[in-house]
């Protein structure tokens, strides 16, 4: 008999397989594409949706994998690396992507739902010590040199796909404050639509690298940026300036 966790997983499975099959034709033009986004965000401000933090690794796993399929624009090569970024303000919403690759295909092939199945598996998570992640992750885990005054790391989360190894690791830090790690693939993607409304957006560079800076409304940070071949997402009470010294002293 299947175990909570695994049925957990297979629910989510079906559900993407289903959303992916039965996704509607892209729309006429630039303009229209625009109006379902703005119309879509309007409506999910109206829901309030609660996410299971094997959920949320979930999504997060996905959206970075299909993420790749829509990006272009703006690139630099860093040891063998490319990585791709660009930003689109149209008014009530600004569209941001970026990627990393190995700059050997020019595209990728559209997913058949097969291959939605393995993407959205996620086998399990743990949490450990720095030392301890360190000896299974699928990468070289970052830290920070400088961290505030009151701010010491807890523990780490790590999240494990088909194989023993991770490519996602979460630090949690003391306040509240989370560096996200996502490394060890040829290739990785992400695309976020955000409702200028709610939030500052700002184009900053961290050592070379552009980088996107989210200040929301409850004064709470975000800062996302690439590291070499590795996706780093810092988030937490402190302003942009705190986030953007911390992002700089990753080693």
């Amino acid at each position: 008999m299947k175990n909570h966790v695994s049925l957990k997983h297979d629910g989510l499975r079906d559900s993407m397989k289903s959303e992916y099959k039965n996704a509607p034709l892209p729309p006429s033009s630039k303009e229209e594409t625009w109006l379902n986004i703005q119309q879509g965000l309007k409506e999910n401000k109206k829901k309030k949706v609660v996410f299971k933090p094997g959920w949320v690794a979930a999504s997060i796993l996905i959206a970075f994998i299909i993420g790749t399929l829509a990006l272009e624009n703006s690139q630099g090569d860093a040891f063998g690396w490319i990585t791709k970024y660009f930003q689109q303000d149209n008014g009530t919403i600004t569209q941001i992507g970026d990627s990393i690759s190995t700059g050997e295909s020019n595209s990728l092939p559209l997913p058949s739902t097969d291959s939605l199945q393995e993407i959205g598996t996620i086998t399990k998570e743990e949490v450990m010590s720095l030392s301890e992640a360190q000896k299974v992750a699928n990468f070289h885990i970052l830290t920070p040199t400088f961290l505030p005054d009151g701010y010491e790391l807890l523990d780490v989360n790590v999240v494990y796909g088909e194989n023993e190894a991770s490519n996602d690791i979460i630090l949690n830090y003391s306040n509240q404050l989370m560096v996200q790690q996502i490394g060890g693939a040829e290739n990785m993607g992400n695309t976020l639509l955000i409702d200028n409304e709610d939030t500052k957006v700002e184009t900053i560079t961290i050592k070379g690298e552009k980088a996107t800076l989210l200040t929301f409304k409850d004064h709470t940070s975000r800062l996302i940026f690439n590291q070499l071949k590795t996706r780093i997402i810092i988030s937490g009470s402190l302003p942009g300036e705190e986030l953007i010294s911390i992002a700089e002293s990753m080693k």
